[in-house]
């Protein structure tokens, strides 16, 4: 559709621009699925309304982190590869997902509560590429006491202003949901994310260049 060209379009002139900066970021604009459709990341996350099967978010969050955990995919050389996200009813029939695919199902799952829910990419303690998912209490007007993350992988809630963030992530770089993608822009390799939070101001754009805005 020409949506969906617009927003191809969007995204490659930003990639051009600005890839050199983000060479060693977690940064992901493009996903396949399992059928090698090139997609937006955005395209990945949907409200999931899950009915009388979780009773909460808190269940979703403990039913995400039960699922089987997988490697994402690594070529020979050792080098990942563009990620191939399952969709859902692909995980359901295996049973297990890779950690990005836990954060996108369980940022679905959250949005169907009717919560402020992002998927965010970026770093662990040990450097390592992480995702999980980011709550804003109070939307646009969140501070960092209002903002917490919901880790698939650890199964816990760990809030930003937390003694624990700062020993659980090193680096925000990208942060998305089906409505918005945002790249966070710092010139410093040591970004604390414990600093930032996350801003949408403006109409509603399929992506968004982020300078500052965390701040």
């Amino acid at each position: 559709t020409d949506t969906m060209r617009l927003v191809f379009e969007s995204l490659d002139r930003w990639w051009a621009s600005y890839h050199e900066l983000y060479r060693a970021r977690n940064v992901r604009l493009f996903a396949q699925t399992e059928g090698s459709l090139f997609l937006p990341v955005t395209s990945f996350v949907a409200p999931l309304e899950a009915g009388r099967a979780l009773d909460s978010p808190c269940h979703a969050l403990r039913w995400v982190s039960l699922l089987g955990t997988e490697p994402a995919t690594v070529v020979s050389e050792g080098v990942v590869t563009e990620p191939r996200w399952h969709t859902f009813p692909a995980l359901w029939a295996k049973g297990r997902a890779t950690l990005e695919e836990k954060a996108l199902l369980l940022t679905s799952l959250l949005l169907g509560f009717s919560l402020d829910a992002w998927c965010c990419l970026g770093t662990d303690v040990s450097g390592l590429p992480h995702a999980w998912v980011v709550i804003r209490s109070r939307g646009d007007a969140s501070l960092p006491a209002d903002v917490v993350c919901w880790d698939p992988k650890l199964g816990a809630r760990i809030p930003a202003d937390d003694p624990r963030y700062l020993s659980t992530y090193t680096s925000v770089d990208t942060l998305f949901n089906h409505r918005y993608l945002f790249v966070c822009h710092s010139s410093s390799d040591g970004f604390r994310p414990s600093r930032h939070t996350l801003l949408a101001h403006g109409a509603a754009r399929p992506f968004r260049h982020l300078r500052g805005s965390f701040l």
